[in-house]
């Protein structure tokens, strides 16, 4: 599953087809291990965030998106 999940994050990190993307992926993973969430961000089964990964999610979330 790792591998499908990094082709398509790869694909809509730089395809034109699309006007932009807010990367939840990238913005909870590891630095040292990039095919896991960091630890804070993990509920424990490394497929859905914790409320701290929730929360980081909302935090680069550029605001002008929401106007």
């Amino acid at each position: 599953m790792v591998l499908i999940q990094q082709r398509i994050n790869g694909f809509i990190r730089k395809t034109d087809l699309i006007d932009g993307y807010v990367d939840f992926d990238r913005a909870l993973r590891a630095p040292k291990n990039p095919d896991c969430f960091l630890a804070i961000y993990d509920s424990g089964d490394q497929l859905h965030p914790s409320k701290a990964g929730y929360e980081r999610m909302a935090e680069i979330v550029p605001i002008e998106l929401l106007r």
